[in-house]
């Protein structure tokens, strides 16, 4: 029995992979014991061993059930069958319950690998969506013009929300300081939005233009706000298919709503708190481009104001001081003159000049306006 019962709990087996050791563990009891069929059902699901349609198990003349522990609390049950009737001895109970705590504790060195890996993953996701967003910031605040900044938040919020579709809603400021709205797409082509008129105020749509919140639902369809407005009381005829919805709205430092960002996908429950989490995050720096964009174009506008009053200065400056040049030299009798007017730089000039008679002698005059 013992040289039996070490085959099953020789501990080299522990240096299969964590997934790979119940399933061993469960062959060799099935080859050194009279079982016909061996399987543990662990709670949360998971089975190893004889499948249960087995034809082993219907033929069991006998069946035992064990407990199965990994040394804390129960995880679930060992199942046994035997071509053989009759209980089990006492010898026989006590190395199947060695058996059961063998696999216990095989349960939990499984559970700890598969946490592990899941915190692996979920660390690893955390690293390449905090590489990707200083990418994005870096980008953006290179950008200085407004169509490039939003082009590029929307196509790669769209990418980290995994959405099918996504669009960016933004105001912009026209040369008179009035405001209109404008979009940028990703993930379609624009057409596919062009013949539908903007995004009013809907009771969908309301707390991302008032910037209220975020507004994040497994199907839209579902929710109480959905459909309550006309003239379409939901989405347009022919609009892109939207069942998971996820709209963060876009505010500056001080308040200011500055536009939406809106996530669609044709299946349900696709957006989580993760893609919640990074979206606001892009919609944090997309205000700082945005108003780094709006400073920049500011700046150009006072710039391009400030360079057409110099040429309507200099302009003006010309045509006052050509105004005041003689309109022709005087004719003197053996003299030829001539005259040429070039506005002095650096140089003994002034802003007109004159030839005049003094007596019998001619003088002239160059004079300067201050």
């Amino acid at each position: 029995m013992l040289a039996r019962l070490w085959t099953v709990l020789d501990p080299a087996v522990d240096a299969l992979p964590a997934d790979e050791v119940l399933g061993c563990v469960l062959q060799r009891l099935l080859e050194s014991f009279e079982v016909t069929a061996a399987a543990l059902r662990v709670e949360g699901g998971d089975r190893f061993g004889t499948p249960p349609g087995d034809p082993a198990w219907p033929a069991a003349v006998e069946r035992a059930e064990l407990d199965v522990q990994d040394g804390l609390a129960s995880v679930g049950r060992l199942e046994l069958a035997f071509a053989r009737p009759g209980p089990l001895s006492r010898e026989e109970r006590t190395a199947y319950e060695l058996v059961a705590a063998r696999l216990g504790r095989s349960v939990a060195r499984l559970r700890h690998a598969r946490g592990s890996a899941v915190a692996e993953e979920s660390l690893r996701a955390e690293n390449r969506a905090a590489g990707r967003l200083y990418r994005i910031s870096t980008a953006l605040m290179a950008e200085r013009e407004l169509q490039d900044v939003v082009q590029r938040v929307t196509e790669e919020s769209t990418a980290l929300a995994g959405a099918q579709f996504g669009a960016f809603f933004y105001n912009v400021l026209d040369s008179i300081g009035e405001s209109y709205m404008l979009y940028t797409i990703a993930g379609v082509p624009r057409s596919a939005f062009e013949r539908f008129p903007m995004p009013r105020n809907t009771h969908v749509f309301d707390p991302t233009f008032q910037g209220v919140g975020v507004v994040r639902s497994d199907d839209i369809t579902g929710d109480p706000r959905y459909g309550r407005n006309e003239p379409y009381f939901g989405m347009p005829e022919g609009h892109l298919p939207v069942r998971s919805y996820l709209a963060v709205p876009v505010k500056s430092r001080d308040g200011e709503v500055l536009g939406g960002l809106f996530f669609g996908h044709e299946r349900t429950g696709v957006f989580d708190e993760d893609a919640e989490r990074l979206v606001t995050a892009v919609s944090a720096l997309a205000a700082l481009a945005i108003e780094n964009a709006r400073l920049h174009d500011a700046a150009r506008r006072e710039l391009e104001a400030s360079r057409q009053a110099y040429e309507e200065r200099d302009h003006v400056a010309r045509v006052l001081q050509e105004s005041l040049l003689p309109p022709r030299l005087p004719e003197i009798e053996g003299l030829e003159l001539a005259a040429r007017y070039v506005p002095g730089e650096g140089m003994v000039g002034g802003d007109f000049y004159e030839i005049f008679a003094i007596g019998d002698a001619f003088g002239a005059a160059i004079a300067k306006i201050s």
